[in-house]
C-alpha cells in the first residue's frame, strides 16, 4: 500500500479542479469502533476515491472483481486498499466449475471481518451495481451478512454502520457541486441479538434499515421520466453560494433539492394535471432562457458586488491560464471519450487521466523553461503551473456571474423570464 497516501494527495488536489464546491453534511464518525460506511453507487471509482480523499482515516473498499483480472490494474487497485468482490457474472466458466461465488469471495470477507474487528473503516456499495441515477436501488444482503460474519468470526459487537449519500449536481461536468451527506451512526448490537435467535430475520431487518437510512441521505428522483424536469427545477431553486471556501458543511441546497424532488415525485404519482402544468411552465422558461443565451441556474446569481468586479482585473492571468490548460484539457477529454463506453466510468477515467497527464504536462513545460532560463526558473514554473490552473478554473465562477448579469440586463425580455421563474418558484413554496 505504498502509493495510498501519495495517490490520495494527488487526487485530493485534482478534486479541487473538478468540483466547484464540496459539501460534507453531518460529518461526524464515531471513534473506537469498527465502521461500515454504506453509500449509493452512481459514479464507478469516483465514489470511493472521493470519500477516501476527504476523510483522514484509511479506507478499505470492495470493488467489482472483473477489474482485477489484469495484473497492472490489480496492483493499482491494491495500492488504493481495494479488494475484489466477485459477482457470478464476473467468474470465468472454469472458476464456476471449481468453486461457488461464496467460496471465491471468502478471502475478501475474511479481510473485511478482520478490519471491522480491528476497529477500522470499510466502505461498501450495497446496491451491487453502478448506475448513474438519482435514486436508490434495492440493497443486496451482502453488507448485513458481512456485519454478522465479523461477529461470528471474532465475537465482536462493537460495530456500527453509517449511511452516506453521494449527491452530485452533475458528475459528468467540470465545476459542479457534490453533497456528501453522512447519516447518524447505527449500532449493530440490537441486530446481533436478533441474529443469535433468527439469523434470516436479522439479515432482512438490517438490510431494510440500511435501505431507509441511506434513502434519507439522498435526493431521490423516483421516475426516469421526471429526471429532466427535476434537474431544471433544481437549477431554478438552488442557491448560488460563493466558490470560496471550497469546503462547506451547509445543507441548505441539499434540503432544497430533496424537497423539490419529493414534490415532483408526488405530483407525478398523484396529481397528473398539476405535474403537466408545472412541466409546461418549466419548459417554457427554459426555452425563453435558451433564446436569451442564458441558463436557468444563472437567475440564481445575486447582483454584482465589488469582489466580482475586482476579479475582472485578473482577466489577463485567466487568459494565460486558459491558453496553457485548455489544449491539454481538450486532449484528455478526447482520449476519455474514445476509451469510455459507459457514462458511469466517464468522470473516474477523466479525473484519473488529469491526475497523470497534467503533472507530466507541467513537468515538460518546466523543463522547457528551465532549459532556457535556468533550473531555478524551471522549478518556480513547476510550482506555479498547478496554482495557475486552479486559479483559472476558480475564476470561471465570478466571470459566469458577470456574464449572466450582463446578458440578463441587456435583454428586454428579462422581466418576462423573471415572472415565469417566479411562478415556478411559487409552485414549489415552503421549500
Amino acid at each position: 500500500m505504498v502509493l495510498y497516501h501519495p495517490l490520495k494527495f494527488i487526487l485530493k488536489f485534482t478534486f479541487r479542479f473538478w468540483f466547484r464546491k464540496r459539501y460534507a453534511i453531518n460529518n461526524n464518525l464515531p471513534k473506537d469502533t469498527g465502521i461500515m460506511l454504506i453509500a449509493n453507487h452512481g459514479s464507478a471509482f469516483l465514489d470511493p476515491v472521493l470519500l477516501a480523499t476527504f476523510r483522514p482515516e484509511k479506507f478499505y473498499f470492495l470493488a467489482r472483481g472483473d477489474v482485477f483480472r489484469k495484473q497492472p490494474q490489480r496492483w493499482m487497485f491494491e495500492q488504493m486498499n481495494q479488494t475484489p468482490i466477485y459477482r457470478p457474472r464476473d467468474m470465468t466458466a472454469e472458476e464456476r466449475k471449481q468453486m461457488t461465488v461464496e467460496e471465491m469471495n471468502q478471502p475478501t470477507f475474511d479481510k473485511m471481518y478482520d478490519c471491522l474487528s480491528n476497529k477500522e473503516l470499510i466502505l461498501i456499495f450495497p446496491e451491487g451495481d453502478c448506475i448513474q441515477e438519482k435514486r436508490l436501488r434495492r440493497l443486496k444482503k451482502g453488507a448485513a451478512r458481512m456485519i454478522f460474519g465479523a461477529y461470528q468470526k471474532h465475537h465482536v459487537k462493537n460495530m456500527c454502520f453509517v449511511p452516506v449519500g453521494l449527491n452530485y449536481t452533475n458528475p459528468l461536468q467540470l465545476r459542479k457541486d457534490v453533497y456528501m451527506n453522512f447519516g447518524e451512526p447505527v449500532s449493530v448490537e440490537p441486530y446481533i441479538e436478533l441474529f443469535e435467535k433468527e439469523p434470516v430475520a436479522a439479515t432482512l431487518k438490517l438490510t431494510r434499515d440500511m435501505q431507509q437510512a441511506l434513502e434519507d441521505c439522498l435526493v431521490i428522483i423516483k421516475h426516469k421520466e421526471t429526471e429532466t424536469i427535476c434537474e431544471l427545477a433544481f437549477d431554478v431553486m438552488r442557491k448560488k453560494e460563493n466558490v470560496w471556501p471550497w469546503y462547506s458543511e451547509k445543507d441548505a441546497n441539499f434540503k432544497i433539492e430533496k424537497e423539490v424532488a419529493a414534490r415532483i415525485n408526488h405530483w407525478y404519482e398523484h396529481d397528473t394535471n398539476k405535474y403537466n402544468e408545472f412541466r409546461h411552465k418549466l419548459i417554457m422558461a427554459y426555452r425563453i432562457a435558451k433564446k436569451m443565451k442564458l441558463r436557468l441556474s444563472w437567475l440564481s446569481y445575486s447582483r454584482l458586488n465589488a469582489l466580482d468586479l475586482f476579479s475582472l482585473l485578473f482577466l489577463p492571468i485567466f487568459f494565460l491560464g486558459a491558453i496553457i490548460v485548455y489544449p491539454v484539457w481538450e486532449v484528455i477529454k478526447m482520449i476519455t471519450n474514445k476509451i469510455v463506453k459507459e457514462k458511469e466510468f466517464y468522470p473516474s477515467i477523466l479525473i484519473g487521466l488529469c491526475s497523470v497527464i497534467f503533472p507530466i504536462y507541467s513537468a515538460i513545460i518546466a523543463l522547457f523553461v528551465g532549459n532556457i532560463y535556468g533550473w531555478k526558473v524551471g522549478l518556480i514554473t513547476l510550482f506555479i503551473l498547478p496554482l495557475l490552473g486552479y486559479f483559472t478554473v476558480a475564476l470561471l465562477e465570478p466571470y459566469k456571474k458577470v456574464l449572466a448579469n450582463v446578458l440578463i440586463w441587456s435583454n428586454t425580455r428579462r422581466n418576462y423570464l423573471r415572472k415565469k421563474v417566479g411562478e415556478i418558484r411559487e409552485d414549489l413554496v415552503n421549500i
